[in-house]
């Protein structure tokens, strides 16, 4: 594992929320299925590695008095918002922290391979961009990172409703106003590690099991030929798409 290979001018702010159209409550589900993890703790176990300074950002709605609770008892920090304006709440983020570089996560992306990640960080550096995003990763395990700048960009334009609600909308459609490369980390992307669904979940959970915290897509992948049923699960499920 990359060992404080960045530091607390990068933000982590992952999105988590416990409504969820098809798996109410799923971020605050045990991870692997019996323990006392979660997918959230498993997410902030981690990036807490990585040595950059973790956000989760939630909504206002009651149901969500869980996260915070979860949040206060671990010491992060939690920041709690408009349900829909996405956005907003990390435009709110960025005014207080100042970073200089902000990753974004959802809460219902479990599996997060750290060399993968500290390598997206370097080339984005590297390429001196707005804004990139990972392609090439299995579903649910890819990467997004921009300037922290261009959060406060973003908040002088006018953004719709999807836009408001899906922060990364807008830098990925308008290479007009924002330098945009994405970056290829992988070959993978048939496969399927993000958890919306009870099928998700069983085989994600399974698959923390055998792993441990051994997780990276070289053991991913390593699994999937050994047991190649439990990574096709849930290889008919379709993905939301905006």
């Amino acid at each position: 594992m990359e060992v404080g290979a960045l530091d607390k001018s990068v933000g982590m702010i992952v999105q988590a929320r416990m409504s969820s159209t098809r798996m109410p409550g799923k971020v605050l589900m045990p991870m692997p299925f019996g323990s006392h993890d979660t997918m959230l703790s498993t997410i902030v176990k981690s990036l807490n590695v990585t040595g950059a300074k973790i956000v989760i950002a939630t909504s206002t709605n009651a149901e969500n008095d869980v996260i915070e609770k979860f949040c206060l008892e671990r010491g992060l920090t939690c920041f709690r918002g408009s349900e829909k304006d996405v956005f907003s709440r990390f435009l709110a983020i960025q005014k207080a922290e100042q970073f200089q570089v902000v990753m974004r996560f959802t809460a219902d992306n479990p599996f997060i391979d750290i060399k993968k990640l500290v390598e997206f960080y370097l080339r984005f550096l590297e390429l001196e961009v707005e804004y990139s995003y990972s392609v090439g990763m299995p579903i649910g395990m890819n990467f997004e990172i921009m300037k922290g700048s261009v959060i406060h960009k973003l908040g002088t334009m006018k953004l719709d409703r999807l836009e408001r609600e899906h922060v990364t909308l807008r830098l990925r459609d308008d290479n007009d106003q924002f330098k945009v490369i994405p970056i290829t980390l992988a070959h993978n992307s048939d496969m399927r590690m993000t958890v919306d669904t009870p099928l998700d979940y069983v085989q994600a959970s399974t698959i923390k099991t055998v792993l441990g915290n051994e997780i990276s897509l070289p053991n991913i992948i390593r699994i999937s030929q050994i047991y190649p049923w439990l990574t096709s699960l849930n290889s008919e499920i379709t993905q939301v798409k905006l």
